[in-house]
This record gives structure tokens, sequence and C-alpha cells, in this order.
């Protein structure tokens, strides 16, 4: 996915965000630019998605409490805002592939020709 806030694509797990913004070097001093980070790419996952073509966004999370515990509360935030928007259907990965094991092939093969949404920069 495309993340903003470091104007590059990023793979959007935990981890990762903690890699790219300080080489997940424990720093409590950058929880806060790790949230930002974290909150404006998932922000824009979402937004790219909603009015996209509905694809579903993976939140990957380890819940571990690296570098201040940046990522837990930065998610769960972002979980509550999500979650409560009209249409949005917020499941486990689990649920999402036993709904897409019940869908038509045909549809499934369309929807798989989309696009990708929020790989790239976009207004």
């Amino acid at each position: 996915m495309w993340s903003p806030a470091l104007q590059q694509r990023q793979t959007a797990l935990d981890y990762n965000f903690w890699y790219s913004v300080n080489k997940a070097t424990d720093r409590p001093a950058d929880r806060k630019r790790i949230a930002k980070v974290v909150t404006s790419t998932y922000d824009y996952m979402l937004r790219r998605a909603y009015e996209g073509n509905r694809a579903p966004l993976v939140i990957a999370n380890h819940l571990n409490t690296w570098n201040a515990n940046a990522f837990n509360p930065t998610t769960a935030a972002f979980m509550r805002r999500a979650c409560t928007r009209p249409d949005v259907i917020c499941a486990t990965h689990q649920d999402v592939i036993a709904w897409m094991e019940l869908q038509d092939p045909a549809v499934l093969n369309k929807w798989r020709s989309m696009a990708p949404v929020a790989v790239d920069a976009h207004r």
C-alpha cells in the first residue's frame, strides 16, 4: 500500500512501519511520528478502498508493545473509526475467506481483474 507520510509503498504491518520509520529501533521519542505514519496510511487505504472498488483491507498488527506501544492504540483508534462507517464490515481474515468461498467463481474472477487501490499516491 501507499504511505502518504513515508512517500513510498509500505506493507501495512506494524513491524514494517517501525522499520521504515527508525529501522525498528526502540526509541520512545518516535512514538508520535510512528502513530502519525500508521494513521495516515490506514486512513489513506480506507479512503481509496471505500471510494474505489471496495476491496478488503488487511490491517496486520502483532499486538506487541514495540516502541512505547506505538501501534496498538493507533490501530485500535483506526478500527473504531473505520468499523463504524456505513457499509464497512470489519471481519477476521478467516471470515473473509469463508465469505469469498461462498461467492460465484465468475464474480470472484471479475473482482480479481479489478485494478488494485491504494498502491500508489492519489489525491
